[in-house]
């Protein structure tokens, strides 16, 4: 991401960063996180926020490289639904709604 689109990154983990307020940061519109191999493949922690914003939207996805699978990485938006902001205004924007399902349920486990 460009530092013109002013968006800068909070990072959250267990007992660091902004982990005690990370279900209630509306302030944070936006996560970067993998959706492939599946969600929450670099922590619990980012499970936790996604599930606490029922509503979030896949903005775009991006193809990376983190393992020797076929990696996806997400730009997703926390308030599609209830904020009536239309992230498929931005640039590039290729929505996708229900994001949990996003690529596949099967993805979506918590792997320990």
């Amino acid at each position: 991401m460009s530092l013109e689109n002013r968006i800068k990154p909070v990072f959250v983990g267990r007992g660091f960063g902004n982990y005690d307020d990370r279900e209630r940061r509306d302030d944070v519109r936006y996560i970067l996180t993998y959706v492939a191999p599946y969600v929450g493949y670099e922590g619990r922690v980012i499970r936790d926020v996604l599930d606490a914003y029922p509503n979030h939207t896949i903005i775009r996805t991006f193809d990376v490289a983190e393992t020797t699978a076929h990696d996806q990485a997400a730009l997703i938006y926390k308030f599609a639904e209830t904020h009536g902001d239309r992230p498929d205004k931005l640039p590039g924007a290729n929505v996708a709604t229900g994001s949990r399902s996003a690529p596949s349920e099967s993805n979506t486990r918590a792997h320990n």
